[in-house]
């Protein structure tokens, strides 16, 4: 009886530590758009926040091997096709590294 009623105590204690894991919380990424001022030869883009629910000002975005790189109409692009003023939204995980400017990693980026 006592193992029983342990078990009860001690279940839903590893459920909370468990999905206390979880990376995001269950949240959904980001989005914002934004106005490219500087396209960086280490495949970075210095950005003008243009809209953003948390963030303003200049950011670095990061654009990785895993970066999703699609135009409006959703057609795969490379990063040379993103120029200095053209418009972006911008997805990412909401995680911004405190440094100057801010920086995030891209997860997708769409040229508008």
């Amino acid at each position: 009886m006592k193992r029983l009623i342990l078990w009860f105590l001690l279940l839903p204690l590893a459920i909370c530590f468990t999905v206390g894991c979880n990376n995001q919380g269950g949240k959904a990424n980001l989005i914002m758009q934004a106005k490219i001022i500087k396209v960086n030869e280490d495949n970075s883009l210095l950005v003008e926040i243009i809209k953003d629910e948390y963030n303003s000002g200049e950011m670095c975005v990061l654009v990785g091997d895993k970066t999703k790189l699609v135009n409006k109409n959703g057609e795969k692009i490379t990063f040379s096709k993103l120029n200095t003023g053209d418009n972006v939204q911008i997805e990412y995980t909401g995680q911004v590294m405190l440094s100057y400017p801010a920086k995030i990693n891209a997860i997708k980026i769409v040229l508008l």
